[in-house]
């Protein structure tokens, strides 16, 4: 299925503190980081980073600690801030593209919640 939708080891990159600073600059560079159709990152590896053309965010929030990362959250979905150009060269805003927030609640230890 990864194949099918267009995921190989060129379309997948991390993006956290153990990539280098020379690695992270060129992955957000808007031709490498619009080429990217996922990244897998850190709340530190995602700041100061924009995707403009991001239309999924996945979160993973620890289910004791869900009221705290609201604000974390709130700065997830702000990362599709900013302008990419289109496929008409155009300029285009990415606050107008509509985005999906996915927010997984890990459960350590279970297979099923406690009553």
């Amino acid at each position: 299925l990864a194949c099918e939708q267009g995921l190989s080891r060129a379309t997948v990159e991390v993006m956290d503190a153990s990539v280098p600073g020379a690695k992270r600059k060129e992955l957000i560079e808007p031709t490498k980081r619009d080429s990217i159709k996922v990244f897998l990152m850190t709340s530190s590896g995602a700041r100061g980073v924009s995707f403009p053309k991001t239309d999924w965010i996945i979160a993973s929030v620890p289910r004791f600690n869900v009221e705290a990362a609201l604000m974390e959250i709130a700065q997830l979905i702000y990362r599709g801030r900013g302008n990419y150009r289109n496929e008409d060269g155009e300029w285009v805003s990415g606050d107008k593209v509509p985005r999906r927030l996915l927010r997984l609640t890990s459960v350590s230890g279970c297979d099923s919640p406690s009553t």
